[in-house]
């Protein structure tokens, strides 16, 4: 693939995240604010669409979805090029670790019991949970270009540095900084 289509696609694909993470970011705040709704059933919808999506990614079925789009296809097959059986293994990671989120927010939904709801808030959440969507922006947008650039700088397989231990670390920090992040958010609605 020509390096001009690549960036190209690339650029297609960052657009299609953040206009994604957008989206559902600003209907997860719409929810929170102005429909009073349990917080436990938040967290198990959260839980049962993360389980679901890792379920499927497991099984290739998100994959074969992501093959019917244009610019998905091309990307993929370039992956898969420059990958090889190492392509196999990351989509399973990332399946796991959807699996691993799902289960998060399914304890979450345990933990929060049924008598607290969302709705109403106090104004001061507001620009924490905005803060919170503008470091899960970042945080992906991180992951997918360091992905990205890793993959297409490559020539042969024997350069790839990460996929092992050193992609472990940076998910592993990122995640529990999440998870202490909505296990303090929760402290702060249940005490407050």
């Amino acid at each position: 693939m020509e390096w001009k289509e690549l960036r190209r696609l690339r650029k297609i694909e960052f657009i299609v995240l953040n206009i994604f993470t957008a989206v559902t970011g600003g209907a997860l705040m719409t929810v929170i604010f102005f429909v009073p709704v349990q917080m436990s059933i938040v967290f198990m919808i959260a839980a049962l669409g993360f389980m679901i999506h890792g379920a499927l990614r497991f099984r290739g079925k998100i994959t074969f979805l992501e093959k019917r789009i244009p610019y998905k296809r091309k990307l993929i097959r370039h992956e898969q090029k420059k990958l090889g059986a190492r392509w196999e293994r990351m989509r399973k990671g990332e399946a796991k670790g959807n699996l691993i989120g799902g289960s998060l927010f399914a304890l979450y939904a345990l933990i929060t019991g049924t008598t607290l709801t969302f709705g109403n808030q106090d104004l001061l959440f507001l620009p924490i949970l905005s803060i919170f969507l503008l470091a899960a922006v970042l945080a992906a947008n991180a992951f997918r270009f360091r992905h990205a650039e890793e993959v297409d700088r490559v020539m042969y397989l024997g350069e790839f540095r990460s996929y092992g231990g050193e992609t472990a670390a940076p998910g592993l920090i990122t995640g529990l900084l999440i998870t202490g992040f909505v296990i303090r958010t929760s402290f702060y609605l249940i005490f407050s």
